[in-house]
């Protein structure tokens, strides 16, 4: 029977070393697709299209943060903004802390997007970070 997993206590890292992101949320992706060529002729059999498979994207991972600007894996000066503000590809990963032995999810990537939240009267401060990434994942 597969194991189950509550989330909790997964991070989010940056660099190498790596640095772990504070106040993460939420991680969302990557969203591993690939593209497709049709390669259906006129004997294909079964009148059905035939596909192979083409080059492959890892997609996004969208971190969604509570906001401290003076955290330095945030921010300007050497955090995910400073990430963003100098386009750097930079190796990254998502550990799995609860599994054992620990699973990480491991990768290069770019800080496509940086957006600051609403500051609402009746919530935290938040910020949503967004990462693509370049190449392949890697599970260990």
């Amino acid at each position: 029977m597969a194991n189950k997993y509550a989330a909790k206590g997964v991070t989010f890292g940056y660099g190498s070393p790596l640095v772990t992101v504070a106040s993460v949320k939420s991680i969302s992706g990557p969203k591993l697709s690939a593209e497709q060529i049709d390669v259906t002729t006129h004997d294909s059999s079964g009148s059905y299209r035939e596909f192979v498979q083409s080059f492959k994207d890892s997609g996004e991972v969208t971190l969604n943060l509570v906001y401290d600007p003076s955290d330095t894996t945030q921010g300007n000066s050497t955090g995910l903004l400073s990430l963003f503000n100098s386009g750097a590809v930079t190796a990254m990963a998502i550990s799995y802390p609860m599994t054992s032995p620990v699973k990480k999810l491991t990768f290069t990537g770019i800080v496509i997007g940086y957006e600051w939240g609403n500051a609402e009267i009746s919530s935290a401060l938040e910020a949503t970070v967004t990462v693509k990434v370049s190449g392949a994942v890697t599970l260990a």
